[in-house]
């Protein structure tokens, strides 16, 4: 596999996209946590390990593990792409 184009985020935009994200598919609750590590986000779907996402712009991340599963920042979410599926995520708002 080609490696994949990254471009490096600086700290404050990698730690904005920390945090849980959920989304329905299919019938089913999905969660998706991201952490920061060290240039990647780690992103863990619940009952999957982890996956590493590089960024390949400000917005755009890719796995590095899984060819072909992509994620795109927007607002107040993520969409999630892999194998022509695309999911809508929603940032998990913070208990008070």
């Amino acid at each position: 596999a080609e490696p994949i184009k990254t471009v490096q985020l600086d700290d404050a935009t990698l730690a904005s996209y920390a945090g849980t994200y959920t989304a329905m598919f299919n019938g089913t609750d999905l969660e998706l946590a991201f952490t920061v590590k060290g240039a990647n986000l780690s992103g863990v779907l619940v009952g999957q390990g982890p996956l590493t996402y590089a960024p390949a712009d400000k917005t755009h991340f890719q796995s590095v593990e899984m060819a072909g599963v992509g994620i795109e920042f927007v607002e107040n979410g993520f969409r999630l792409s892999q194998g022509g599926i695309n999911i809508d995520f929603k940032r998990k708002a913070q208990p008070k």
